[in-house]
């Protein structure tokens, strides 16, 4: 009877440890890939907001890249272009801190980089 609450209790420890051990690691890194997503987004939407950014897709690939050794995850872990841009277009639309012509600028611009 002993043996098996000894085993028992050693599953258990174990378990444990395999979960402790899996958010460390595994679990970090998602996270990671999340603030990474989402720092991004944040800081495309403060420049054309405040500064009038005109932006490339050449600019969205080189701050996913500078973002993702900043974080340490993979550039294919994190959004593509295309799906930053849905982002972005998202959040064009919602702000209220956007002029009605300066949304237009960017619907065109997200429509022709869909295009592309």
């Amino acid at each position: 009877m002993d043996g098996y609450i000894q085993t028992a209790i050693g599953v258990i420890v174990s378990i444990i440890i395999y979960l402790l051990s899996y958010r460390q690691t595994i679990g970090a890194k998602q996270e990671r890939i999340q603030s990474s997503n989402k720092e991004i987004e944040k800081i495309l939407i403060r420049r054309i907001v405040n500064d009038n950014y005109n932006l490339s897709l050449a600019d969205i690939r080189r701050l996913l890249e500078g973002k993702a050794r900043d974080f340490k995850v993979k550039v294919n872990d994190l959004y593509k272009e295309e799906q930053m841009l849905n982002s972005l277009y998202t959040r064009v639309i919602e702000t209220d801190f956007i002029t009605k012509e300066q949304r237009e600028k960017y619907y065109l611009f997200f429509f022709q980089c869909m295009l592309k």
